[in-house]
């Protein structure tokens, strides 16, 4: 068994998709960047047999990066975050249709001894 963090598809469905959707990325960019992750998909037998979704809202990530204070975090907009969540949303709410997703509420605060 094999466990990653992200995937492939993360990026393609999620990342991607905005980037396209956003203007940041070309029809033809898009569209050569989907042709390849379908090669590398393929090529390399990668395909999930369930996924993970830890599943967190915006407001919360948003506190989170705060906390973090991260330098290279402190820049990233709220909105994409929303956007981004969104995506997920559409995302593993399609892919739940063929591949098991097991949706676990990441609002939580699991440094809280009691979690």
């Amino acid at each position: 068994m094999l466990l990653v963090e992200r995937s492939i598809y993360t990026d393609r469905h999620c990342f991607a998709k905005l980037c396209y959707e956003s203007g940041k990325m070309t029809e033809l960019e898009y569209n050569i960047y989907c042709n390849w992750n379908d090669w590398l998909s393929d090529h390399f037998k990668v395909k999930p047999d369930a996924y993970i979704y830890l599943r967190c809202e915006p407001d919360v990530n948003v506190e989170r990066i705060k906390e973090r204070s991260r330098d290279e975090e402190s820049s990233i907009p709220k909105e994409y975050l929303e956007k981004l969540h969104e995506k997920h949303e559409e995302w593993m709410n399609t892919e739940k249709t063929r591949i098991p997703v097991l949706t676990i509420d990441a609002n939580e605060n699991f440094k809280d001894p009691k979690k």
